[in-house]
């Protein structure tokens, strides 16, 4: 059976922290959870000068390496003549019929969510970083494309836009964070 992908926006993690949610048990058969490149590098280190985002952050990078969940890359071809070859490709085609590693096509939607909200990268200035080294917004403007193709888990919808794959993690009041997200994926689907 393949797993959905579904990610974590940077926002989230409080929740699931807070509430003791644990992803391994929460995926079942069905389900992927990780986060983009982008959003793997949000994550709060321990040096956090916060002892509450050092905490969350504990608990990301540990559910994360728990699942052995690979961040979700955009696709893109390796420059071989590059020193250090970056760039995620096709994958590779396992024995059993598998494709193991590889990146994600976006979509015309994605570009054009991208097109439309590049100005807000870097803030007004177009250099404003955040503590993570990235620029303000960026990780927002890369979760929004990602929206238009898989499910992304949030506490800050108003980043997305209308009909994009984004729930509110604030909706969920009861019952296993699991099933909130199939909830969330049968409601995209219909």
């Amino acid at each position: 059976m393949v797993r959905e992908t579904v990610l974590i926006d940077n926002c989230a993690w409080d929740t699931l922290e807070c509430r003791g949610v644990d992803l391994v048990n929460e995926r079942g058969e069905d389900l992927q959870f990780t986060v983009s490149d982008l959003g793997l590098i949000e994550i709060p280190a321990d040096s956090h000068p916060n002892e509450d985002a050092q905490r969350v952050g504990k608990y990301a990078r540990a559910q994360l390496a728990t699942l052995e969940a690979e961040p979700a890359v955009w696709f893109q071809f390796k420059n071989i003549d590059d020193p250090a070859p970056s760039g995620v490709g096709f994958g590779e085609l396992q024995p059993d019929g598998s494709v193991q590693g590889g990146a994600f096509l976006t979509s015309v939607e994605g570009r054009a969510y991208v097109d439309t909200n590049e100005h807000r990268i870097g803030g007004a200035s177009g250099i404003k970083r955040m503590g993570s080294g990235l620029l303000k917004h960026q990780t927002d403007i890369d979760y929004g494309e990602w929206s238009t193709g898989l499910l992304v888990i949030t506490a800050n919808p108003k980043d997305f836009k209308a009909g994009a794959k984004a729930v509110d993690i604030r909706t969920w009041v009861s019952g296993s964070f699991g099933d909130f997200v199939r909830q969330a994926l049968s409601k995209r689907e219909a």
